[in-house]
C-alpha cells in the first residue's frame, strides 16, 4: 500500500492526464473564439438566455375577427394560437371589448347578485339564465356563499 501523498499525486497527475487532449484543443480554437464578431443573438445564447420574441401587435382588424370567432363557439386557443398571442392576453383584450369569456367564474359581485334574486324566489334555473351562468354552477356559489337552498317544491330545508 502506497503513502496517502504519493497516491493523491498520482490520482491528480492521472486525472490531469486525461484532460490534456481537450486542454490542447482549446488552446487551438481560443484564438478564433475571440476573432468572431459577438452580435445580439450570439451574445445571448453565450449567456444562456433566449431571446425575447417580438409581442405581435393586435390590431382592431385582428380583435373584430377574434370576436366573431370566439362568439361563432370557435376556442380561445385555437384563435389565440393563430393570432400568435397567449390565450390570456387574447381573454383580457376581449374581456376589454365587453366579450363574455366562457367557462369563467363569476365574480363576487355576481355571486351577490345570484344570492339576491335566490332570495327573492327565483329558480336557481332563471337566476342561472339571467346572469348567464348555468343553474348547477349558481348553485354551488350559492352554498360557498353560506345561503340556504330550498327544495325542489320551494321550502326551506
Amino acid at each position: 500500500m502506497c503513502a496517502p501523498p504519493f497516491c493523491l499525486l498520482v490520482e491528480v497527475g492521472r486525472q490531469c492526464s486525461n484532460l490534456a487532449p481537450d486542454l490542447q484543443m482549446l488552446v487551438l480554437v481560443h484564438p478564433a473564439i475571440r476573432v468572431r464578431p459577438l452580435t445580439k443573438a450570439t451574445a445571448a445564447t453565450a449567456r444562456g438566455r433566449k431571446q425575447p420574441r417580438p409581442v405581435p401587435r393586435l390590431t382592431e382588424t385582428m380583435m373584430l375577427e377574434a370576436e366573431r370567432r370566439y362568439k361563432a363557439k370557435e376556442t380561445l386557443s385555437v384563435i389565440a394560437r393563430d393570432l400568435g398571442v397567449s390565450c390570456q392576453r387574447l381573454a383580457g383584450r376581449l374581456r376589454d371589448r365587453g366579450v363574455k369569456i366562457r367557462r369563467e367564474p363569476p365574480s363576487p359581485g355576481q355571486v351577490d347578485e345570484m344570492g339576491r334574486r335566490y332570495a327573492r324566489g327565483e329558480s336557481l334555473a332563471a337566476v342561472g339564465e339571467r346572469l348567464g351562468f348555468d343553474a348547477g354552477t349558481v348553485r354551488n356559489c350559492l352554498i360557498a356563499a353560506g345561503v340556504r337552498l330550498r327544495d325542489s317544491h320551494g321550502r326551506e330545508r
